[in-house]
């Protein structure tokens, strides 16, 4: 239990946050090194970047959303995701329309040039609304707003008095908050390590509740020798009272992991 619980402890979403300096001078570098063919830094700044995308501690401009977008589809077309590469096309546009893709140094008929033309000519769905989050608000790609369109790909942020947590959210799926509906209703999301931790408690603290139960029959048990009592009541004690620590813990890692549920 107390590896477990030491795990529990241990859990920390970064160990160093991603600054506004930094991720404009990541994407900057990596988009410039893109446009000048330089793909081996392109990959470097953007796996830097993804790497430390959800310790972003501030709130994104539809610019910066943009311009992460802009990054993905490039990646996408390096490695002929044409799928993946569209999505996030469309959302660079959504986020910022006046913000250019890196590529004023290719020639006009580049298959990129192409395939952002055909993709600005698309009809799409038209988005959903979110539910709203118990706390906090929630921005997507750089905007405040519960206007969800689960055909593109988002970048995903919910602000809370603890804090910021952001990720970026895959086409066709959801943010891991809410439930996909149209009823706004309260749900209970629980932080998984602490989570963790009172499952292992409460299975522990079960398992001697058993076994003390056992016991306890013995004790009473008639046959059982009378030499044998002192040591039973003792092994009872004991048993039953690291069963209700193993209880207490089990219902305090609950608590914590309700508190501090990471949507």
């Amino acid at each position: 239990m107390i590896v477990f619980l030491l795990s529990a402890f241990a859990y920390s979403d970064c160990s160093r946050t991603l600054k506004n300096r930094r991720f404009d001078y990541l994407l900057q570098s990596g988009l410039q090194a893109f446009s000048k063919e330089n793909i081996d830094l392109f990959d470097a700044r953007r796996e830097e970047l993804i790497s430390r995308i959800s310790c972003v501690n501030f709130i994104l401009t539809p610019r910066q959303a943009a311009r992460f977008h802009q990054q993905e589809a490039l990646e996408a077309y390096l490695v002929r995701d044409f799928q993946k590469m569209g999505g996030h096309i469309r959302a660079a546009m959504y986020s910022d329309p006046k913000e250019p893709f890196p590529i004023s140094r290719f020639p006009s008929d580049h298959p990129l040039r192409t395939y952002i033309s055909f993709v600005q000519t698309q009809e799409y769905p038209a988005a959903q609304t979110l539910s709203r989050p118990m706390t906090g608000s929630i921005f997507l790609n750089g905007k405040e707003t519960l206007l969800w369109d689960s055909s593109m790909p988002n970048l995903f942020q919910h602000r809370m008095d603890k804090g910021i947590r952001t990720m970026p959210i895959k086409t066709g799926e959801i943010p891991p908050y809410l439930e996909w509906s149209g009823n706004r209703g309260y749900q209970v999301r629980l932080q998984p390590e602490w989570a963790n931790a009172a499952a292992v408690s409460a299975g522990i603290a079960v398992g001697l509740g058993i076994w003390g139960h056992i016991r306890k029959m013995q004790f009473w048990n008639p046959e059982t020798p009378t030499e044998d009592l002192e040591s039973l009541q003792l092994e009872i004690n004991t048993v039953s009272s690291l069963a209700l620590v193993g209880a207490t813990v089990s219902g305090v890692c609950l608590g914590i992991s309700i508190y501090s549920g990471r949507w």
